[in-house]
């Protein structure tokens, strides 16, 4: 099996089965990680900015240190397109979805959900991070640009808002 390092140098080589590879191994948990992240009213843009993602990726892919793990750098580049997607539409381009349609893809507790769009967009990505996407805080670390005590701090703070909200529900 290939790794994504392999795959990354193969796909910018030209290799367009490299890139379905790391396609189909990554996209389905930064899509969710995205919806989660940007939130219910806001899930129409998960799919933008899992395509900006991997469009950044292989014109970026020179940039990527390959002793360095794959998967923060992936998921800091997926957090920086939905904030600069978020910066550039404003929060008044977002639509609440229509009454009856599903949760976003992964997320398995409406009410987490909503608890989690709660929290201020660096708590979340924290949380999201470390604990539905199962990094390491080191590796959070790398992807949110922040040290691993910071990652810890987030977290803290996430969990302790978390409680807080889903009592009162």
């Amino acid at each position: 099996m290939d790794t994504d390092a392999e795959l990354l140098a193969r796909w910018t080589a030209g290799e367009e089965a490299a890139f379905q590879a790391l396609y189909t191994r990554w996209a389905r948990r930064v899509h969710r990680y995205l919806c989660l992240l940007l939130g219910r009213a806001r899930a129409s843009w998960a799919e933008d900015c899992l395509q900006e993602t991997f469009l950044r990726i292989q014109r970026h892919a020179a940039s990527y240190d390959a002793r360095q793990p794959f998967q923060p750098w992936l998921f800091g580049i997926a957090r920086h397109e939905a904030m600069r997607l978020h910066r550039r539409e404003g929060p008044r381009s977002a639509q609440p979805l229509p009454e009856g349609l599903p949760a976003s893809q992964g997320a398995e507790d409406p009410g987490l959900e909503e608890a989690l769009s709660a929290l201020p967009e660096a708590v979340r990505s924290a949380v999201l991070l470390v604990h539905l996407e199962r990094m390491g805080r080191r590796e959070a670390a790398l992807a949110l640009g922040i040290s691993e005590r910071s990652v810890q701090a987030l977290c803290h703070q996430g969990f302790g808002q978390l409680r807080k909200i889903l009592k009162k529900a």
